[in-house]
C-alpha cells in the first residue's frame, strides 16, 4: 500500500464507486419529485436508491477496514486453531465443510492470528458469493517452510477479464461485490510476509491458496 500508482488507482476505483451510487440515488429523487401516477415505478427505483446507500456505507466501512491494516506482533499457533476459529465464525453456515488433515500434530505457522483469520474469512466469503454447492477449506504443508491453505469452491471460475488484477482494489467479478475483500487478503499478506494466489479447480470453480510460514 506505500506503492503511490496503487493508491492513484485505488481512489481513482473508489470515486467510481461512489459515484454510480449517488448516480442512483439522484435519478431515484428524481423521480419521485415527477411521478404521480406510477407508484409501483416509484416504489422500484426508492428501493434502488436505499440499496445504493447501502452500498455506499458498506464501501466506506470495507475501505476503513483495508486502510486500517498494519503490521502488528506474529504470533505461533496450530493450524488446528485457526481451522476452529473458522468454523466457529461459520457455525451457521452449511455449505462450508472444514476437512481434517493427517498432520498429527498440527503444524504451526508464525503469523497474526487476526490477520490471517481475516484473510481466510475474506476467501471463504468470496466462495460462497460464487458458489451454490460447497466450499472447501484445508491446509497442506509445502515442505518445511510452508503451509498451504487452500479455499476451493465450484462457482464459474476466475472471469479472464480481471484474473490478473484480482487482488486489487475494487475489482469484483459479476455478483458486483465491493471489490474489496481479495485487496483486504493482499494486504494481510503484505503484513505477514504470506503469499496468496488464485487459479481453476480441477473439475471446474476456482481455489485460492494462502502461503504461510511454517515453524
Amino acid at each position: 500500500m506505500n506503492d503511490p500508482q496503487l493508491m492513484q488507482t485505488m481512489v481513482s476505483r473508489l470515486a467510481h464507486e461512489i459515484r454510480n451510487p449517488l448516480a442512483t440515488i439522484k435519478s431515484g429523487i428524481q423521480l419521485y419529485l415527477r411521478l404521480t401516477s406510477e407508484p409501483e415505478d416509484l416504489t422500484k427505483y426508492l428501493l434502488d436508491a436505499v440499496a445504493a446507500t447501502a452500498r455506499i456505507d458498506t464501501i466506506i466501512v470495507r475501505m476503513r477496514l483495508l486502510l486500517s491494516l498494519t503490521r502488528r506482533t506474529s504470533n505461533t499457533f496450530p493450524m488446528s486453531r485457526l481451522m476452529d476459529a473458522l468454523a466457529h465464525e461459520f457455525s451457521e453456515e452449511q455449505r462450508l465443510n472444514i476437512l481434517s488433515c493427517g498432520d498429527n500434530p498440527a503444524p504451526k505457522v508464525f503469523v497474526n492470528f487476526d490477520q490471517i483469520l481475516l484473510a481466510l474469512t475474506e476467501l471463504v466469503h468470496n466462495a460462497l458469493l460464487y458458489s451454490n454447492d460447497a466450499v472447501e477449506v484445508s491446509w497442506t504443508t509445502e515442505g518445511r517452510h510452508m503451509v498451504a491453505l487452500h479455499v476451493r469452491d465450484r462457482g464459474p471460475g476466475l472471469p479472464e477479464q480481471i484474473e490478473a488484477r484480482l487482488f486489487e482494489p475494487f475489482v469484483a467479478g459479476p455478483h458486483r461485490g465491493t471489490g474489496l475483500g481479495l485487496a483486504i487478503v493482499a494486504r494481510v499478506c503484505e503484513l505477514n510476509q504470506a503469499r496468496a494466489i488464485a487459479g481453476a479447480r480441477e473439475g471446474g470453480g476456482s481455489e485460492f491458496t494462502l502461503f504461510l510460514q511454517r515453524v
